[in-house]
């Protein structure tokens, strides 16, 4: 079967290049065709189906990750509802997949989930989007005041035992996969630090550009104004 990076652009065209569709590489592998506004299950599927007779382009600009399929071979999979393990296991499949295959590895991340989730359905602890947001970048080191996937909702004595039963199954994990995981997340961390620098600069430099526009208008038009006064002299 033939997969793309997910966001991956394709263009399906027709002989002469005068018609074309255009389909999306999705995260879990399946193609979002924008021209037909449809999903297919494959890619394989979307060019036998939708097979032009032409060449196909292949856009990689925005494309990033690795697909992301169902079967998770024995790691616990939330669907969003323990973020936090879902974007570990991500991670690893991205990065360090030879870790998948660790019976050890497995054993402590579905542990660490099953911890993770029973807390949550309690309402002790919210994780929301936090992973999304702040944790893309770092594998969160364990600590003792605090916990690795959000923050307690509970009273002070109750949020110190909580996060001591939570490090008691997130850091036999952590020293697992740190070794080998740190290292291209710390990678990964740069490179979007630098996109990020490089994405500021250039709004910088636009506000300059259209600020000194601006000022270049009323200096004309100033000058203009004093050559007319001039006149009436």
């Amino acid at each position: 079967m033939t997969t793309y990076a997910p966001r991956t652009l394709l263009r399906l065209y027709n002989p002469d290049k005068t018609a074309h569709v255009t389909g999306v590489v999705l995260k879990d592998g399946r193609i979002y065709e924008t021209t037909g506004r449809k999903t297919y299950d494959s890619f394989d599927q979307w060019n036998t189906e939708r097979d032009q007779g032409g060449n196909m382009t292949i856009d990689t600009s925005k494309a990033e990750g690795v697909i992301i399929s169902d079967d998770w071979k024995g790691f616990t999979k939330s669907k969003g509802y323990t973020p936090h393990t879902d974007w570990i296991y991500c991670s690893m499949l991205e990065y360090t997949p030879h870790l998948l295959e660790r019976e050890d590895v497995r054993n402590a991340f579905n542990n660490y989930q099953n911890v993770y989730a029973d807390l949550v359905r309690k309402g002790e602890i919210y994780t929301g989007s936090y992973y999304i947001r702040k944790g893309e970048s770092a594998l969160t080191e364990p600590n003792k005041y605090r916990i690795p996937c959000g923050y307690t909702r509970t009273s002070h004595i109750r949020s110190d035992q909580i996060v001591k039963e939570l490090m008691d199954v997130y850091t036999p994990l952590y020293e697992l996969i740190k070794p080998d995981l740190s290292s291209p997340l710390f990678e990964r961390s740069e490179k979007e630090r630098k996109k990020q620098k490089e994405k500021r600069t250039k709004y910088l430099i636009g506000v300059y550009q259209r600020r000194l526009a601006k000022y270049k208008k009323l200096i004309t038009e100033t000058e203009k104004a004093i050559e007319s006064l001039k006149d009436r002299m």
